[in-house]
């Protein structure tokens, strides 16, 4: 069940406007013992026996081979948050699904994913899926400040250009389009925090803060496609079908 105050229609006006939303995880012993885990991941390179960090983009580790079979709790703050409930609200996409739980670090040094978009068109094709992956991205705040960690074009979601050609683009998923862009719509800065995490619309132009200190920093991320984009392009793997069989399962018996 959602909370009542998710039940408001700014809350879906808002996330449509903008392309994305804040929430708080509630306390609860799954988020305190993710919440370790993610503290530890950062500070040690001791892993579980059969588990390894692997680089996939620059000044980045991802954790390898998966993340549920390390601990179910990763996957308990979801039901238990409701965030499959919230993101059809906020949608209006009444069959979105988990397809991906991912936690990476990342080093000091330039931004691994500079401003782009995951969904877009080029030379009359769209690029990434349609409609786009909605994801919870959470930056447990390990030492110091807040720090802001992503970026988000507030509003460009709603804002491309379909009949662009590849001698737009500037770089993956940034077009001259999206430059012009830039000096039209508000940036706005999530941060690291000790609870709270950002759902968005990767659709919309985002793009990861460097890290600045030397510790680097450390997050997970939820990625949720719909029904038929799970069985057409995931369903193949082990690493997508098995968290969306497990979050089901806790759902159902939740209810």
């Amino acid at each position: 069940m959602l909370d009542e105050n998710w039940k408001i229609d700014s809350n879906r006006s808002s996330y449509k406007k903008s392309g994305y939303t804040a929430g708080t995880f509630k306390n609860t012993e799954a988020f305190k013992k993710v919440f370790k885990m993610l503290e530890s991941f950062h500070s040690s390179e001791d892993l579980p026996p059969g588990w390894f960090w692997e680089s996939k983009y620059p000044n980045t580790l991802d954790l390898r081979p998966n993340v549920y079979n390390i601990d179910r709790s990763f996957l308990e703050i979801i039901s238990e948050n409701s965030i499959l409930e919230k993101l059809r609200y906020l949608t209006g996409i009444s069959d979105l699904v988990l397809s991906h739980v991912q936690i990476r670090k990342s080093s000091k040094g330039p931004s691994y994913m500079d401003w782009h978009r995951d969904s877009y068109f080029v030379d009359g094709k769209q690029v990434g899926n349609n409609p786009s992956v909605h994801k919870l991205i959470f930056y447990p705040l390990l030492y110091g400040e807040e720090s802001p960690k992503l970026q988000i074009l507030a509003g460009s979601n709603s804002c491309q250009l379909n009949f662009q050609d590849s001698k737009m683009m500037i770089g993956p998923g940034f077009s001259q389009f999206d430059g012009q862009l830039m000096n039209f719509l508000p940036v706005d800065k999530y941060k690291s925090s000790s609870n709270k995490f950002l759902l968005f619309d990767t659709a919309a132009l985002h793009g990861a803060i460097p890290d600045s200190d030397e510790r680097g920093s450390i997050r997970i991320l939820y990625s949720f496609v719909t029904r038929d984009q799970f069985f057409e392009k995931y369903s193949s793997k082990d690493l997508h079908t098995e968290p969306y069989k497990i979050l089901n399962e806790m759902i159902e018996e939740k209810e």
